[in-house]
């Protein structure tokens, strides 16, 4: 969360984040906009009069920002097309939404505040910037060596027994000739899949590259690797489906 100019911006947290950083921000957050409001009311001596500017406060306030206000499911597709009919920022992933540290308004009010100095936000955000990296670098080749240890040689494995078995028969049946070809297309695709992600894993560098490319890279080999589990059979697949993992664990 940070106050831009004229507006706040919110990020949902992840849930494997710790809430330090959002929950000072916050409270930065609130500390500055009441002491622009004490500002305001300085100076005015009777209570009454008191009361009455700090309604007006809180009225003018409501007015400038009732556009962040939704009474819906946050967590919904229906605040996202609605925060952008309000205008409202959409920040869609923990890599794009640290560049907020780098945005002026938002040094000049943590730093104004003595919460944290210019030289503190850069090491964080530099430090938020190699976590993600590394964690992306983790679960990528983690989920290459998955693939290639267990998933593709399971996938062929089912691929000899069903081509052995087609030969087998005088007349295979168009289930074995079908399952053949599908599996031999998950093969070439998932292999390809691997490979590109293999190549684009040494190269990329930066926070945005391992969001745009590397993200996109897993997700294309994670469907492929999820549409062979529901055609996998048990002997040759040994790792757990969603399924049993849910259920008979």
């Amino acid at each position: 969360v940070a106050f831009t100019g004229n507006r706040f911006e919110f990020r949902m947290l992840g849930s494997s984040m710790i809430a330090s950083l959002a929950n000072t921000v916050l409270n930065t957050i609130m500390a500055d906009a009441l002491d622009s409001f004490a500002k305001e009311l300085e100076g005015i001596k009777y209570i009454q009069d008191v009361r009455a500017k700090a309604l007006e406060l809180c009225r003018k306030t409501i007015i400038e920002h009732q556009r962040v206000l939704f009474s819906g499911d946050g967590y919904s597709q229906a605040w996202v097309d609605e925060a952008a009919k309000r205008g409202l920022p959409n920040v869609k992933s923990f890599i794009e939404s640290i560049d907020v540290l780098d945005d002026p308004h938002t040094i000049d009010m943590l730093t104004r505040l003595g919460v944290y100095t210019v030289n503190e936000l850069k090491a964080r955000k530099a430090i938020y910037t190699e976590q993600y990296c590394s964690q992306v670098t983790i679960e990528a080749r983690t989920l290459l060596a998955m693939t290639n240890h267990d998933v593709l040689p399971a996938l062929v494995k089912d691929l000899k027994v069903t081509g052995e078995t087609a030969q087998a028969l005088k007349d295979a049946p168009k289930y074995l000739t079908k399952r053949i070809q599908t599996l031999s297309s998950l093969l070439d695709e998932m292999d390809a899949a691997v490979q590109t992600l293999t190549s684009h894993l040494e190269r990329v560098t930066t926070g945005k590259e391992f969001h745009d490319v590397i993200m996109v890279d897993m997700g294309a080999l994670r469907k492929l690797i999820d549409t062979y589990e529901t055609l996998a059979t048990k002997d040759a697949y040994r790792l757990p489906t969603y399924q049993e993992m849910l259920f008979d664990l």
